[in-house]
């Protein structure tokens, strides 16, 4: 038996010792193995999974009809005696937390779940259980399950940055709409959108699987990313890895990015917001350069002096950007 289902046979048997201590003796007795159950259950998320897992067990095969077996009515010191007791309850139960359904359920436990969302102009951070950092970008939806054997976000709309604590063991999962990234310990950004998803790498390294059949897995390195759309196959260009994530720090970078993309990111922040006129020919043009989110209003200015643009006030108020006449 592997070490680590010797632990958590080690710590079923103590947890259903002390259930088992419940339903015999006197009730002083029972009620000082409730106190003390309840007491050892909270001392890690382990003793919880594992009195979860007694509970369940002792409910599932009647176990009240095995309190002559196992009821003690003395303090548990870990015995031959008791072990014995438990070990056959652990028998008529039927759990073989090496091998059995046992197992597979206390391994598969949740050890943190998290549901996040943001809103307008919102961003926020989060410790995660492992060490790692989650950063969320205004109107991002997303969950987080920290499991045993492996660690899982599901991104469904918005931008995150996550700092990933290293562990080997327990590969980190990013799920996507578009695919799944896959990384051990590194710092990267994932943006999702309706149609498009962009993942790009600050530090270490992520590997991208896609949903589609016809596009390729790809390896991504600090300093790059990866872009992809409905309409185009998934492709790695350079980045600044020091730019990754850039809004977490009040900045908003763009590299030759589309100016509906960009209008689109300010959007998360700005209001009233930043509409594109009714031209094709404004979605040809690209945005380069770094502006402070505290200061749309210096973006606003300066982007007559980038793009042969002109930006003015609507009828409703919001910012509207046409091509200079």
């Amino acid at each position: 038996m592997a070490a680590p289902d010797r632990v958590a046979r080690a710590r079923l048997e103590q947890a259903l010792l002390l259930l088992a201590r419940q339903h015999g003796g006197d009730e002083a007795t029972a009620h000082a193995a409730k106190t003390q159950f309840e007491r050892w259950r909270t001392l890690s998320a382990d003793h919880a999974a594992a009195a979860e897992l007694a509970l369940r067990a002792w409910e599932s095969t009647q176990g009240q009809g095995l309190q002559d077996r196992v009821a003690l009515p003395g303090p548990y010191r870990g015995s031959k005696p008791a072990r014995r007791r438990v070990l056959a309850m652990l028998g008529v139960l039927g759990i073989g937390l090496a091998a059995g359904t046992g197992a597979q359920w206390y391994w598969q436990q949740a050890l943190q779940v998290l549901a996040l969302q943001t809103g307008h102009g919102e961003r926020r951070e989060y410790d995660l259980h492992d060490g790692s950092r989650l950063s969320l970008a205004p109107h991002t939806r997303l969950e987080v399950r920290m499991m045993r054997t492996v660690r899982q976000v599901q991104l469904m709309e918005g931008m995150m940055y996550v700092s990933v604590s290293k562990d080997p063991t327990r590969p980190f999962w990013v799920e996507t709409p578009q695919g799944r990234v896959r990384v051990v310990g590194t710092a990267f950004s994932v943006r999702v959108s309706p149609h498009a998803l962009q993942v790009a790498v600050a530090r270490g390294q992520v590997t991208f699987f896609p949903h589609r059949k016809h596009d390729q897995r790809i390896d991504l390195q600090a300093g790059q990313a990866l872009r992809l759309d409905a309409d185009t196959p998934a492709t790695r260009v350079a980045v600044n890895p020091e730019q990754v994530g850039a809004w977490r720090l009040g900045w908003l970078v763009f590299d030759q990015t589309p100016l509906d993309k960009v209008a689109a990111q300010w959007n998360d922040y700005l209001s009233p917001a930043l509409n594109l006129a009714d031209d094709p020919r404004l979605h040809e043009l690209r945005v380069t350069g770094s502006f402070r989110l505290r200061d749309p209003r210096a973006f606003l200015d300066s982007l007559p002096g980038i793009l042969p643009v002109q930006v003015q006030r609507d009828a409703k108020g919001a910012w509207q950007v046409s091509l200079k006449k």
